[in-house]
């Protein structure tokens, strides 16, 4: 066997052997992620939310009346709306699972499209878009308001599903005849996929206006029938939202009146809050799967792969969608939530996929080194070993432990009514999240409730507000310390 024919045969079982890993690696970790969802719990807005819809009755009573008094992100409203008509409560853990679904899938379809795979692409690319995005998930500040509180997640991580669909149908069209229903199709999906948050729909409407003047200046028709919808469908969107009556009564009850000295001045301590709550080891996944792309693309597309080209996109999607959505989102709040970095989180994770296969093009040109590359990934993801099982751990007894105390509680207040009289007192024990989290629930007995969400809680479980005595929390609701448990939830341990 002559040498050539021998390193041919290394690489090739070389590629399977890393398929296999990248396959199993990705398997495990949209398998924990899908159990994540699976015990979600009702939290927060979620009481309020699951109320008013029972209050309306159908999708569309409740979607007019969010949009008449709450806010105009019609998108949310109805994707909630609907979800809850056809299951109910149990769209607290099937939406997560569905925009987990949508997401890898959209992804994958990007990857297949963009990169010329040679080891089973379908397998690779579904395998490489899995661990990219629940690598970026945990690189969020709070995954648990990212993707586990169902009425938090919707807005911010139900926008980023729609949004990938509207860019993956854009560039589907991008290797057709670019006609005028497609272009129709196109602007429907992005308006509605912009009309659940407002930073994402000014990020994707300014996108869409850099690609139609590219398309202008280079002259490429299709640049221009292509970036037309997804600029004008996030105008429309965006207008519908904030000239809308919700909206309207939510700016004159919060106030918006913030300076654009006050948002740069602040920009700094927003990135610090985002870093010190990013739980570091998501990058690995990120950067495993980046490497995987290089390391199973064709040696023609490694070289049309350009080291400038890249770093160009780096900057623009750095800037648009990661500074750009926090910009924008401290334009309407004088302070930023944990949630609010989801979307900027999945751009920073594309930046360092971005900038991962740029520093492999200029290091590893050759395609002798490509074996080297596949062996990379796998070495990272042996190293996130040892912070995924402590992740998963902690993360899994805090779900559980909430789950059932749900339960207990809801179980305790139906004995009580059924025990009691009409003016009875109802203990109510408080339950939040031992997870870094700002979704909110019951306040310990010393410490003031929030009205909302005691009204909210107590209406839930059919209590007047006046009749409702806040327990103390069940005892051991508390988890060891850990990066992701909240400080004064840690168990005190000896």
């Amino acid at each position: 066997m002559s040498h050539s024919s021998h390193t041919r045969a290394v690489t090739s079982r070389l590629s399977r052997v890393a398929a296999t890993i990248l396959a199993t690696a990705a398997l495990v970790a949209f398998g924990t992620f899908t159990y994540f969802a699976t015990q979600a719990s009702i939290i927060a807005d979620d009481f309020s939310y699951f109320h008013a819809y029972e209050q309306a009755g159908n999708p569309i009573s409740y979607v007019t009346h969010h949009y008449m008094t709450h806010n105009g992100r019609l998108g949310q409203a109805a994707f909630f709306a609907f979800a809850y008509a056809v299951f109910g409560q149990a769209s607290l853990q099937i939406v997560p699972v569905f925009m987990l679904v949508m997401i890898v899938s959209l992804v994958a379809y990007m990857v297949r499209r963009l990169v010329a795979l040679t080891v089973a692409p379908l397998v690779v690319s579904y395998s490489v878009a899995a661990l990219f995005t629940v690598g970026a998930l945990i690189l969020t500040p709070s995954m648990f308001d990212s993707f586990l509180w169902l009425t938090s997640s919707t807005v911010y991580l139900g926008g980023l599903t729609f949004t990938l669909l509207a860019f993956s149908l854009a560039l589907s069209m991008s290797f057709k005849d670019v006609r005028l229903p497609g272009i129709l199709v196109l602007f429907l999906v992005t308006l509605w996929a912009g009309m659940f948050t407002e930073p994402l729909t000014v990020c994707t409407g300014l996108t869409g206006f850099v690609i139609l003047l590219s398309g202008v200046f280079t002259g490429k028709g299709a640049m221009r029938r292509l970036g037309l919808p997804l600029w004008l469908g996030s105008i429309v969107a965006f207008a519908l939202i904030y000239f809308s009556p919700g909206t309207a009564a939510r700016r004159e009850y919060y106030g918006t009146d913030i300076s654009i000295g006050e948002i740069l001045k602040s920009l700094p301590a927003n990135f610090r809050l985002f870093t010190e709550h990013s739980q570091e080891w998501g990058y690995l996944l990120v950067v495993a799967a980046a490497l995987a792309v290089y390391g199973f693309a064709s040696t023609q597309w490694h070289e049309n792969l350009k080291f400038r080209k890249l770093l160009m996109v780096t900057v623009l999607v750095f800037l648009i969608y990661f500074v750009g959505q926090i910009f924008i989102a401290r334009t309407g709040s004088p302070e930023i939530a944990l949630r609010t970095f989801t979307n900027p989180t999945f751009a920073l994770a594309s930046c360092c996929a971005l900038v991962v296969l740029a520093l492999v093009r200029l290091l590893a040109p050759r395609k002798e080194q490509q074996s080297v590359v596949l062996v990379l990934p796998c070495i990272l993801l042996g190293l996130s070993l040892i912070s995924a099982v402590t992740y998963v751990q902690t993360v899994s007894q805090a779900l559980t432990m909430r789950a059932t105390q749900l339960e207990v509680r809801a179980q305790s207040v139906a004995d009580q009514l059924a025990s009691g009289d009409a003016h009875s007192p109802v203990e109510l024990k408080p339950l939040n999240t031992p997870l870094v989290s700002e979704a909110v629930d019951l306040n310990y007995s010393d410490v003031p409730q929030i009205e909302w969400v005691l009204d909210a809680i107590s209406t839930w479980y059919g209590v007047e507000t006046e009749r409702v005595v806040i327990g103390q929390e069940p005892q051991g609701y508390c988890l060891p310390a850990s990066p992701i448990v909240k400080s004064w939830m840690t168990c005190n341990m000896p």
